[in-house]
């Protein structure tokens, strides 16, 4: 991982192998997510972050130090409060799909969670839906999601028809 302070690039280590996702609300306050690690950066160390909610994510989205969350297709779905994680995967709905790539919010009552098989999950404050976009058995490979408001959200991903093409989708 490499670090820009304004001047020049250094380069900072930590245990996360293949960092798949990194994101900070300050100097004093990123987040780097990874295979086997999830990592946060105090300002003078790196620290493991994860614990039995989280061990390791492939998204991160935060707004602040004490409110970032995480997806790992795993079944990750969690969000850090400041002083630890919490798992939001519903207890009670076993049709609940949790196996999320990326996430992005464009406020703490208004954040999605994409993944593969045209997973699309979105929380509202209070709890999550979920829709599943494309065709069976050519569900796409979501890979990214943002947005610049509740009102413009963006997914990217991959076809999986043989194309390989890419898939755009702009909502909500």
């Amino acid at each position: 991982m490499l670090v820009w302070d304004g001047v020049q690039w250094t380069t900072a280590f930590t245990q996360v192998v293949q960092v798949t996702d990194l994101w900070g609300s300050s100097s004093t306050d990123v987040w780097a997510a990874g295979i086997f690690g999830l990592w946060h950066w105090d300002g003078a160390a790196w620290s493991d972050a994860g614990n039995d909610v989280v061990d390791s994510a492939t998204g991160l989205w935060g707004f602040g130090a004490d409110d970032v969350w995480a997806v790992d297709d795993f079944g990750v779905l969690a969000r850090w409060d400041g002083s630890t994680w919490i798992s939001l995967i519903p207890v009670d709905d076993d049709q609940f799909e949790d196996d999320h790539t990326k996430v992005w919010g464009s406020a703490p009552d208004d954040v999605w969670a994409v993944g593969d098989g045209g997973l699309i999950s979105h929380w509202d404050g209070t709890g999550w839906s979920q829709d599943q976009w494309g065709d069976f058995p050519y569900f796409p490979f979501f890979n990214a999601v943002h947005g610049s408001s509740a009102a413009d959200v963006w997914i990217v991903g991959l076809s999986s028809d043989g194309e390989n093409t890419g898939v755009i989708l702009s909502g909500p």
